[in-house]
């Protein structure tokens, strides 16, 4: 069985800058004023939706997260969105800085990454050194959500700029994948570095190395033994026969229409 993983940063990057936020006609009307002789109602303190609530009970803290994933940003100006990612970004901070379950810290890690992502797209110029250094400290954290969180965004942003490599640095990086497909139980990441890895080849017109590469995983796959490595298997195979399809000649025989 393929298993996955509990990351919310896709979610974050969906309501950032996809059609997550809020739009102006789409927010409720303010109701109108209270009748002459009516008592007017109280007005509740408003709620500020980055404080995060004190303990460590997962259920609150799952909720919250959940909440905040849904709170659009206040302005869809570049810096409106900037100021909601650094709130999310020091929400993420005081998550981690708690004892938490390893599933709610692996979301709060993926906040964090994927605020840091998304600052660099908004014009922070200081987000990739903030990146960068967030990275090295996570890969020195002894709680192994946080350090393997790390492990995984170096090898994608390594899978990412494979085209720049020299050949046998493309071939040891497709062995480390192979190797992670063979060992464990299959993680959706594996598989998505997997079928990434063999996207960019193949952008970069290495189409032998992804034709190549695809065959190894797909062998890997199916030596898993998992329940779902046949159709697995079948995407690979499907994919590097649609790549090997498209390397080939084809020789065409016979006349033209104009009889030739």
């Amino acid at each position: 069985m393929v298993r996955h993983r509990v990351w919310l940063a896709a979610a974050l990057a969906v309501m950032v800058v996809g059609n997550g936020f809020v739009r102006s006609e789409e927010k409720p009307q303010p109701k109108p004023a209270a009748e002459a002789g009516e008592k007017p109602e109280g007005v509740a303190k408003p709620v500020d939706p980055f404080a995060v609530p004190e303990g460590n009970d997962s259920k609150v803290l799952n909720l919250f997260v959940g909440r905040l994933m849904r709170t659009p940003p206040k302005t869809r100006t570049p810096e409106g969105i900037l100021e909601h990612l650094n709130k999310l970004s020091k929400v993420a901070d005081e998550l981690m800085s708690r004892e938490i379950d390893d599933t709610l810290l692996e979301q709060a890690v993926g906040i964090k990454f994927q605020t840091l992502q998304l600052r660099s797209q908004f014009g922070d110029e200081t987000a990739a050194k903030d990146r960068e250094a967030f990275i090295a400290a996570s890969l020195k954290d002894q709680r192994a959500p946080v350090a393997n969180f790390a492990k995984q965004m170096l090898k994608m942003q390594k899978i990412q700029g494979m085209a720049d490599l020299k050949p046998e640095e493309r071939k040891s990086l497709i062995a480390e994948l192979v190797k992670d497909l063979q060992t464990g139980e299959l993680v959706d990441d594996e598989i998505q570095f997997a079928m990434m890895a063999a996207e960019i080849l193949e952008n970069a017109e290495l189409t032998e190395e992804a034709v190549a590469a695809l065959g190894e995983m797909a062998k890997a796959v199916e030596a898993s033994g998992s329940p779902n490595a046949k159709r697995i298997v079948g995407m690979l195979e499907g994919k590097s026969k649609r790549l090997g399809l498209l390397n080939n000649e084809m020789e065409l025989a016979g006349d033209t229409f104009e009889g030739q």
